[in-house]
């Protein structure tokens, strides 16, 4: 299943078209096309905490559709379930985002198992 991050599956017109901005932002600016969007974000609201709020909306909403499959598949396996992650992402901690390789968090490092049965 897909990631919860960024790209965020959404049907917000407003957040679709910065989605198109931040696209065009990243290839002009050579920045990846997450910063970019948070760029905008920063721009857009001129505060860190809507920031973090409008992120981590989006970031559970990501994650609530992969559970809805996630859980329509369970009852058509046997065995040991169990639902984690590749690596952790950040969310606005420390004032950063993504899953940067460089940043020597916690937060990357410690990922999510979930025993379903």
């Amino acid at each position: 299943y897909m990631q919860p991050h960024y790209p965020y599956l959404t049907s917000n017109e407003g957040i679709l078209r910065l989605y198109r901005v931040s696209y065009a932002l990243a290839m002009t600016y050579k920045l990846s096309p997450t910063l970019a969007f948070i760029t905008l974000l920063k721009f857009i609201y001129g505060d860190s905490y809507k920031v973090e709020e409008t992120i981590r909306r989006l970031y559970r909403r990501n994650l609530q559709v992969v559970m809805h499959y996630v859980a329509d598949l369970i009852p058509h396996l046997d065995g040991k379930v169990l639902i984690t992650s590749d690596h952790g992402e950040l969310l606005g901690e420390y004032g950063m985002y993504e899953h940067s390789v460089s940043a020597p968090l916690l937060y990357l490092r410690l990922v999510p198992l979930f025993v379903v049965k």
